[in-house]
């Protein structure tokens, strides 16, 4: 099993890796959700971390999204409020919900 550090690196190299970018404040967020964690049979390591990164990525997307032209910048920065899902929601099976508002160039999907 990976410590809350080990964890934490394991995040930013996915995070370097993925081509964006994460200031010391979402690197303090992370490590807040990883060591609130419960830590059972069925936790996945790092599969937890990839999880939250993509959840995170989603809500990055989600609050570019009425930017007409981003810049580089804003597009590789993650902010710590693309982390705020309470730990509990974060599981090794899915990432947390992304909200489900429609976007405005396409219809909404209809809900399972």
């Amino acid at each position: 099993d990976y410590s809350d550090e080990e964890l934490v690196e394991i995040f930013s190299g996915m995070v370097r890796a993925a081509d964006y970018d994460a200031d010391d404040d979402v690197v303090a967020r992370v490590r807040e959700l990883v060591s609130a964690q419960e830590r059972t049979a069925a936790f996945g390591n790092a599969r937890y971390v990839r999880n939250l990164l993509e959840a995170a990525v989603g809500r990055h997307a989600w609050r570019l999204r009425e930017i007409d032209e981003p810049t580089l910048e804003q597009l590789r920065t993650l902010l710590p409020e693309d982390f705020d899902v309470p730990a509990e929601e974060v599981t090794d099976s899915a990432p947390p919900p992304v909200s489900t508002e429609p976007v405005p160039f396409g219809e909404p999907e209809e809900a399972p």
